[in-house]
């Protein structure tokens, strides 16, 4: 379908020339266009998982253990190598996370949430 620039008040002036049978089929297509994500969303749950994610108890003592091993500099080479690891590990799930967050404000349509 082409694109034509309208200014707002050309759009509501547009709006207001619908039958009301066309006015209903454009709010029932507008609505659909901007509705919420839901629960059965599985992209938005999938970032809400993304968002969320956390690690483990265990791994997160792991790595603040290495670290203090680092800086003590009394961490052995396959203690470092694993730190190297777990740290990329962290770095990616970091970025997930915050791309994550941001597609989610973007999907709620919160003014400002697009820059």
């Amino acid at each position: 379908m082409p694109s034509v620039a309208l200014t707002v008040e050309q759009l509501v002036d547009a709006v207001n020339q619908l039958t009301a049978r066309e006015r209903q089929r454009f709010d029932r297509q507008l609505a659909a266009r901007h509705r919420a994500p839901s629960a059965n969303d599985s992209g938005y749950e999938a970032l809400r998982k993304q968002a969320d994610y956390k690690f483990s108890a265990h791994t997160q003592r792991r790595l603040s253990g290495l670290l203090a091993k680092q800086r003590e500099e009394k961490i052995s080479a396959t203690e470092s190598a694993e730190l190297e690891t777990r740290l990329a590990e962290y770095d990616r799930r970091l970025v997930e996370k915050a791309r994550a967050r941001r597609a989610l404000k973007v999907r709620s349509g919160k003014p400002g949430d697009r820059s």
